[in-house]
């Protein structure tokens, strides 16, 4: 997941400068047994019910971010980029172009850099901005 992750952030040009901070959060996040167990519940949640709205709020990232010592809105931005997997498959399943899914990826860089303006950390401070994208619901900026 991590390689993953590492290739859909270079792939993407995120920024070059949050790169090692996403992936040390990655580290920690998936080390700590009480953030790793709390990230993959709620993969699974979503995974098996396709309700990102549980899941995509910063309350779900608190306790994970406290436990591994990773910022809560840098953790939610982690969660998400995990989240993307078999995103095209939903979006092609819906009737859409699987490509869609780089408008999501570039939905979550411009937050991420939002995030590093307004709140000077990496992350988002909005992950429930996203629930609509992971529930096919909502289509990148300008498009409906």
């Amino acid at each position: 997941m991590k390689e993953t992750i590492k290739n859909i952030l270079i792939k993407n040009e995120f920024p070059e400068e949050s790169i090692p901070s996403l992936l040390d959060a990655y580290d920690k996040l998936i080390s700590a047994e009480v953030s790793r167990d709390i990230f993959h519940a709620n993969l699974n949640k979503y995974n098996e019910t396709g309700d990102a709205r549980s899941v995509c709020s910063l309350s779900c990232f608190e306790e994970a971010a406290e436990v591994a010592g990773v910022h809560q809105y840098t953790a939610a931005m982690v969660f998400l980029l995990m989240m993307l997997s078999g995103l095209g498959e939903k979006f092609r399943k819906a009737g859409y172009p699987a490509e869609q899914e780089l408008g999501v990826i570039n939905d979550l860089k411009y937050k991420l850099i939002e995030c590093k303006l307004v709140k000077g950390v990496w992350g988002t401070f909005v992950p429930s901005w996203f629930a609509g994208f992971f529930e096919v619901r909502r289509f990148t900026f300008g498009r409906l």
